[in-house]
């Protein structure tokens, strides 16, 4: 089990963060109360942990503002073979990671230490990890959860409903060009940025659907890309979204065969 299988420590990462590094869609007091009452400590005690397996789901559910939510973790590593199965092999090295730590007698000497493993895989960049995994993936955790939306409501009559979707990916961009091979640690391709969270071919996933908010967290998606000018571009860690109010003009579609991780 790594550190983030425990969606407490997700949470506990994510109220870390400034607030000057979040995004609302739309940017009025309905979105913005929802996440303050998740990320402001005071707000926070009102909610109640139901995460455990024995509990009834979903993961956490605020009485006080008739809200619930559920934690759930995307990649860009995870894949279906030719059998349907999903196949990650950066969690499978994780975990083999870990019962190397554990064989070793590590975890035994440190029983309390939280443990957050950057795994190598030894692949290519492509095999590693790549757009079409990181949008299927996406798409396939939502589905998921949406099947259960009804389970939650049961649980909880008349309370809205927000996913929480932790998001380990890498930063992406559209190249000018498609490239064959993987680029080299150091080399300068032109793009333009991939706006995650405007990007269609992710949030029509979650339009029209029983979703009543969407908290996309991307701590990981670090940005070494510069503008025109010289400026290092930045970019949200967390972005807070109203599905049903998103304005359509902020849509972005991408090709596919132009689509480039910044991480090589």
């Amino acid at each position: 089990m790594d550190l983030f299988d425990n969606e407490k420590e997700i949470l506990s990462l994510f109220q870390s963060i400034q607030l000057s590094e979040m995004a609302l869609i739309p940017e009025d007091e309905s979105v913005e109360r929802i996440l303050q009452s998740i990320h402001k400590p005071q707000s926070w005690t009102s909610w109640i942990d139901s995460s455990a397996h024995n509990a009834p789901p979903p993961d956490f559910y605020n009485a006080v503002d008739g809200v619930m939510m559920d934690v759930m973790r995307v990649d860009d590593h995870g894949y279906k073979n030719k059998k349907g199965k999903t196949v990650n092999p950066t969690r499978q090295r994780d975990s083999q990671l870990m019962m190397e730590l554990e064989a070793a007698g590590i975890r035994d000497m440190f029983p309390n230490a939280k443990v957050l493993l950057l795994s190598d895989t030894q692949l290519s960049t492509h095999e590693d990890h790549n757009y079409q995994f990181y949008l299927d993936n996406f798409v396939d955790t939502i589905e998921s959860h949406k099947k259960k939306i009804a389970l939650y409501q049961k649980n909880h009559p008349g309370y809205k409903v927000i996913f929480f979707v932790f998001d380990e990916s890498s930063m992406y961009f559209s190249a000018n060009k498609s490239y064959k091979d993987n680029p080299k640690v150091g080399s300068m391709v032109c793009g333009t940025p991939h706006f995650w969270f405007a990007d269609v071919a992710f949030l029509k996933v979650i339009f029209n659907s029983e979703i009543d908010f969407l908290i996309w967290f991307t701590p990981y998606k670090h940005s070494n890309m510069y503008d025109d000018k010289g400026n290092l571009c930045k970019f949200p860690q967390v972005v807070v979204i109203r599905p049903k109010d998103f304005p359509k003009d902020m849509l972005c579609h991408y090709d596919k065969k132009h689509m480039m991780s910044t991480e090589v």
